[in-house]
């Protein structure tokens, strides 16, 4: 009998005593018994959910209870401990029922002896099995105890799918293999033990080369890494199969047979490949696509596609995943963007984006929620709108200016018309009054103020471009000489003004008239923004715009223009001042202090002589004024 040494057994009785005997009985036969008893079902459910037991003795009958029933219990929870059944009295016939429905054996009580061998036995026949299942390297112990357990063996092997198989060192003979062969190569088990074995016969040829290095080096003693290969089955279907090879030793250390286990693994690989193929696709769908992708995970970047590299100026992913979104969002949006993490939000919205340049984009972002590898997170998509929303707030500037034009262009008309009525008629009646009349200051009055009014209509009319002009072609330098000396009377002697003139030429068609009231508006604007005394620069040079800087510059044209420029060092305008300057009767001047067209009329001027200007400023930092004028 073999050494029972260390076992942890649960026995299932009611009469305490009887227990005793049972674990005694082990211990006289030299066991090291760790026990624990249950005398009632719901004791015994614990027990097996807490430990984990060699053996379970369990009496055949209980008081609303058998010993089978706690066999099933065990098997409903997925336990494999085996169960002797240790009891007073069972008939031979109930005895056979009870092996076959898995009972590992039963010792009558009277006869207590027989206990340690039973145990024994089971225990070793349990831990062969486990050995066998788990595909556990064949050890000198399985070569001595192949002939006691080949038969429990054989039916054990040919109840699991993987393929066991015990070959010569040379592979010239098969000892063993179990049914799963047939399942997988498609071929007889007898084919091999008729003949010489033939795994390579069924190996697929590009595989075969690894298989073969595999053997080789079985066969050297060493105990390799498991190798994948694919079968050929006779019928042409083809699986895919893992498989493990180790080297058995005889009692002189040589290797003499070579044992191994291979299972199906087409189910996995052909999903893998699908993975993969599909892995492949999506990844070229969204490197292909135009707009920026990337997955998330609480604000986490797992994985972005090619555009958003290109739309963040980035040279690898590497740069981006793992870092957290805000890391690429202007600081002014970044409490928005978390807010939207924090929400889900998934309504497209702009955003202020950062590139890895620190240039600022507006994007559009719109999110989709997303399991990723079964952990929640998003796919989100960005477009750069930026060009397209400056595009659109040119238009709508475009648009109110247009809007406004011809609102004043109409009252201005109007309005001149009525002017026309008050002056003539006034001019009639101061006409009549005598030179000492009293009355004939306060007509004259009436004349001054119809005769600002007409003015007032006057600049409405230019900045709608309805005044009639007389154009010319003139030299640009010539047009900022002619004005310099009112110039310096306007400005004051706390101001200084200078000039830099372009050594080209500049020819345009414009009416100087015209063209001069926009040098001397500006400069008065200038002065204006500089209460307490500074710098008035004029410039002229010559600019030259191509299609690309026209397309990114609105209201840019190509072709060569003629450039005046106006700057001052005043107190500067802000975002919202610089959208509304051209605007008529905006003005940030006190009551009284200005009209407000003044801006409005340059804007007309120079949109009638198809030029465009532009202003730059910021608060504190000054102002300049650029004025485009198509070169003749």
């Amino acid at each position: 009998m073999k050494t029972l040494g260390a076992l942890r057994v649960l026995v299932l009785d009611d009469d305490l005593a009887d227990a005793e005997l049972s674990l005694e009985a082990l211990r006289s036969a030299g066991a090291s018994v760790q026990a624990d008893i249950a005398q009632s079902p719901g004791e015994f459910r614990a027990r097996v959910r807490a430990g984990t037991y060699d053996v379970v003795l369990a009496d055949y009958q209980l008081p609303a209870w058998t010993g089978m029933d706690a066999l099933r219990e065990l098997r409903s929870m997925g336990i494999s401990t085996p169960l002797i059944l240790v009891t007073g009295a069972l008939g031979d016939q109930r005895a056979v029922e009870c092996v076959k429905g898995g009972v590992a054996d039963y010792v009558l009580k009277e006869n207590l002896a027989m206990l340690p061998v039973s145990v024994a036995r089971t225990v070793h026949t349990r831990r062969d099995k486990e050995a066998l299942a788990n595909a556990a390297v064949r050890t000198r112990e399985f070569e001595e105890a192949a002939r006691e357990r080949e038969a429990r063996f054989a039916q054990l092997a040919d109840t699991i799918s993987e393929v066991f198989y015990l070959v010569a060192a040379d592979y010239s003979s098969t000892l063993f293999i179990n049914r799963a062969y047939e399942t997988i190569w498609g071929r007889s088990v007898q084919s091999l033990y008729d003949n010489p074995p033939s795994f390579l016969d069924a190996v697929h040829e590009r595989d075969r080369p690894a298989l073969v290095a595999h053997i080789g080096r079985v066969q050297s003693g060493e105990q390799p890494e498991r190798v994948t290969f694919r079968v050929v089955r006779p019928n042409g279907d083809v699986r895919w199969v893992v498989s493990r090879a180790v080297p058995v030793r005889n009692a002189d250390g040589a290797v003499d047979r070579i044992s191994g286990v291979a299972t199906d693994i087409t189910d996995e690989r052909l999903a893998q490949l699908a993975l993969e193929e599909s892995e492949a696709r999506f990844r070229k769908l969204v490197d292909a696509a135009f707009d920026a992708i990337l997955i998330t995970r609480m604000g986490i970047i797992r994985e972005v596609n090619r555009g958003f590299l290109e739309m963040f100026g980035l040279d690898s992913a590497e740069e981006a995943i793992g870092r957290s979104v805000l890391d690429f969002t202007a600081p002014e949006d970044r409490l928005t963007v978390a807010q939207r993490v924090f929400d889900g939000a998934q309504h497209p919205a702009d955003i202020v984006a950062l590139r890895k340049d620190g240039r600022k984009i507006t994007i559009e972002v719109t999110a989709r929620d997303h399991d990723v590898e079964g952990v929640p997170g998003r796919i989100t998509a960005l477009r750069d709108v930026t060009r397209a929303r400056t595009l659109e707030q040119q238009v709508l500037q475009t648009q109110k200016m247009e809007a406004v034009g011809r609102l004043a262009g109409g009252v201005a008309h109007d309005f001149n018309n009525l002017l026309t009525v008050i002056s003539s008629y006034a001019r009639l009646v101061h006409d009549d009054l005598g030179s000492h009349d009293p009355r004939r200051e306060d007509i004259e009055e009436i004349l001054k103020a119809s005769a600002g009014a007409a003015g007032l209509t006057r600049q409405l009319l230019t900045f709608s471009r309805r005044e009639v002009i007389q154009p010319r072609d003139v030299v640009l330098n010539d047009l900022v000489v002619s004005v310099d000396k009112l110039l310096r009377r306007l400005i004051g002697e706390d101001i200084t003004l200078a000039t830099a003139l372009s050594a080209e030429q500049l020819v345009i068609h414009v009416d100087p008239g015209q063209f001069e009231q926009i040098i001397v508006n500006l400069a008065v604007n200038a002065r204006d923004a500089m209460p307490k005394g500074g710098r008035v620069t004029i410039e002229t040079a010559r600019a030259d715009f191509d299609d690309s800087y026209s397309e990114a510059h609105w209201p840019a044209t190509p072709g060569p223009f003629a450039m005046l420029a106006v700057s001052d060092t005043g107190v500067g305008m802000d975002a919202e001042t610089r959208t509304r300057a051209f605007e008529p009767f905006f003005t940030t001047k006190g009551v009284g202090e200005g009209t407000g067209l003044g801006l409005a009329t340059v804007y007309g001027i120079v949109k009638q002589a198809g030029g465009f200007i532009w202003v730059y400023s910021e608060p504190g930092a000054g102002t300049t004024f650029k004025v485009y004028m198509p070169l003749v």
